[in-house]
């Protein structure tokens, strides 16, 4: 049976060295231990294991004070490090400071050695670490990536009995949470939630007061097509209102697309009404080393994301505004739009002005368009990028017939938001006729305002029998170019010629402020194709179209070129004899 050597570091014991075997495991306490440690503190501890052994550091309690939110390093801090190769490293994941249960890490080597310091500043109880020597690496569980003990068996995290684990426990925390009922759960475990179904979350020990230094997470999931709702039953913790809080309440979007997206709650008020982003969110309640309160009891329900859909006829233009508009939309506010037209026809959002807080990867209050992809049977098509700030001229056109539109708002800033009229275009290009001798102008849609970024629009233009197309430009400011090729945003012509597809004569494309200059097709039918990515929108282009008769037709630019270099050359050439002339005749 494994012994137990327990080393009780004080002041006068700080620089122990420890042998660990694996029958005679260590538990490392901070000097104090469970009393705080004292400022300015400095010990160095050496760990070593058997070779052919690594070592194993469980986290039983570790309060240690947090790092600078200014400086961002830590003030009282324990490093452990090894040495790989001829090289010393910091053990990997370790945890340096802040409060923490249930972390547990493994060196790469059987030594390892420890040295923890502190300020001249607050102090906290410390530490109380089991270090154990176990065998090498193939039979090793991966624990390594807990953040919390919550964490610790992710590989069946939603098992059925994964809700009668239980969450370690300090010396102040002694007790067991109390369940108000069986819809109750511990401080760290996983829950479940289902339509038509209303859970409640409370404090360890509600309605008694909770323990300090306590770190409690835990995820909660609802079905797919549901957003997750929070609303206060009781609340009371350390604190005012953020971000003025000594013990917190938070609730985080999780994972990937919403991650990031948080609010938090102290003292009295805790969440009215709020509502999470996506399905999944992780819940945090942190204590810390001062004064407790009676805690919080909140419920949870499910609610279902199913968007009123909106019908857009053909032909038709509708409205759709953020909530409250003109006046500034609600903080915390997320709201789903549905559309949806025609099998042969796309929908175009266009809007004088979007005025969204801003960000640069607008994290925190957006807009979103998705289209409905066939391959998935999802709205899994981002339409353009996130939307945020003020936007002038906001245009948007899709390629499909169905797009969902999430507004997403966050607990801080709030504007006006957003009146966006939807319309429904054919995708079927329309086709410019031009009479004999005739005119038309053709412009990009919505010119003279900006064009929609992340399209592409394709024009057919028809003369006569007897007759080809000419092109002129009466206005042309397009995104470009950074290089002769036009990467960003341009104009195409083609038209078919002895059955093969080819672009007329001239530039490969057009883009800048330079457009086509009598510009003059061989056939009667030519397609303009207009692409625009998802970055800059300028005003566009207003083209002047002519059908002129094919026996008036202009030399093309090619040949033109040639006469010109023709003439040249007949007037070096016409120079040149006349010099030797005027020599002949001195």
């Amino acid at each position: 049976m494994a012994s137990w050597s327990l080393a009780d570091s004080t002041d006068e014991n700080c620089g122990q060295s420890f042998n660990v075997t694996p029958t005679n495991p260590v538990i490392l306490k901070s000097p104090n231990h469970p009393s705080q440690y004292n400022n300015h503190a400095h010990c160095e501890y050496d760990f070593n294991g058997p070779d052919g052994t690594r070592l194993k550091f469980s986290y039983l309690t570790f309060e240690v004070e947090d790092r600078s939110t200014f400086y961002g390093h830590c003030h009282d801090q324990l490093i452990l490090k090894e040495t790989v190769n001829g090289t010393e490293y910091e053990t990997r994941r370790t945890v340096n400071c802040g409060i923490l249960r249930g972390k547990v890490i493994f060196s790469k080597t059987n030594y390892v050695r420890g040295v923890f310091t502190s300020d001249a500043t607050r102090t906290f109880r410390g530490f109380r670490i089991q270090i154990e020597a176990i065998g090498g690496p193939t039979n090793l569980p991966d624990l390594s990536h807990s953040n919390d003990w919550t964490t610790q068996r992710e590989t069946n995290f939603w098992d059925d009995d994964y809700s009668t684990a239980t969450p370690p426990t300090t010396i102040s925390a002694l007790k067991r949470i109390q369940m108000m009922n069986q819809s109750f759960f511990r401080c760290s475990t996983a829950m479940r939630i289902d339509f038509n179904e209303t859970k409640y979350i409370a404090s360890p020990n509600y309605p008694e007061k909770y323990a300090n230094s306590l770190y409690c997470a835990f995820p909660i999931q609802g079905p797919e097509g549901s957003v997750l709702q929070f609303d206060t039953e009781d609340f009371s913790l350390e604190g005012q209102t953020p971000p003025v809080c000594r013990d917190t309440f938070s609730i985080t979007d999780y994972p990937s697309l919403y991650q990031g997206r948080s609010v938090m709650y102290c003292g009295s008020k805790g969440p009215d009404q709020y509502r999470s982003a996506t399905n999944n969110v992780r819940v945090r309640f942190i204590t810390d080393v001062s004064v407790t309160d009676r805690g919080y009891n909140i419920s949870v329900s499910a609610i279902p994301v199913q968007p009123e859909i909106t019908n857009v006829p053909p032909g038709s233009t509708g409205t759709f505004t953020s909530p409250n508009y003109p006046q500034p939309y609600p903080l915390l506010s997320n709201r789903t739009y549905h559309f949806i037209t025609a099998p042969d026809y796309r929908l175009l959002f266009q809007s004088d002005k979007l005025h969204i807080e801003y960000d640069a990867s607008c994290m925190y209050d957006y807009l979103e368009f998705m289209e409905f992809d066939n391959y998935t049977s999802k709205f899994t098509r981002p339409l353009g990028r996130r939307f945020c700030g003020a936007i002038p001229n906001f245009n948007l056109q899709s390629d499909t017939n169905q797009v969902v539109v999430n507004f997403v708002t966050d607990s801080t800033s709030h504007w006006t938001g957003f009146n966006i009229s939807v319309q429904a275009i054919s995708k079927t290009p329309p086709l410019y006729n031009v009479s004999a001798n005739g005119t038309i102008y053709l412009t990009s849609l919505n010119y003279p305002r900006a064009y929609a970024p992340s399209t592409k629009t394709t024009y057919n233009i028809l003369a006569p029998s007897g007759y080809v197309l000419q092109f002129s430009s009466v206005s042309f400011d397009v995104e470009g170019p950074l290089s002769e090729k036009c990467p960003h945003d341009y104009l195409q012509f083609f038209e078919r010629r002895a059955k093969k597809v080819i672009r007329l004569d001239g530039p490969e494309r057009f883009c800048g402020r330079i457009g086509p200059e009598e510009l003059r097709s061989t056939t009667r039918y030519v397609k303009a194709i207009f692409f625009t990515d998802d970055s800059l929108s300028l005003t566009g282009f207003n083209i002047s179209i002519k059908a002129v008769p094919l026996t008036s037709q202009q030399p093309s630019l090619a040949s033109k070129a040639a006469r010109r270099r023709t003439a040249f050359l007949f007037i070096v050439l016409g120079s040149s004899l006349h010099l030797v002339v005027q020599n002949l005749s001195l």
